[in-house]
């Protein structure tokens, strides 16, 4: 887990893109419906959600939306 410190630089180096998609999933859409609204494909989903997972150094999706919610990212 970051210390609180840099907590507030993974948001810096998470992309608009990845933003989006976190708030698509704190709002408990499935990658598959992010995707379609998004109009992007599943795969590059799960590839937003791999990076954002590791950027924040997160266990799980859910550490990753407690996270963000915390840090008021979305």
């Amino acid at each position: 887990m970051l210390p609180p410190f840099m907590r507030t630089m993974v948001k810096s180096t998470l992309t608009d893109r990845e933003i989006q998609v976190l708030g698509l999933i704190a709002q408990g859409m499935s990658s598959v419906r992010i995707a379609q609204r998004l109009e992007i494909s599943f795969e590059t989903v799960k590839v937003h959600r791999r990076n954002m997972l590791r950027k924040a150094e997160a266990q799980n999706t859910f550490d990753l939306i407690r996270m963000a919610i915390k840090r008021r990212w979305i």
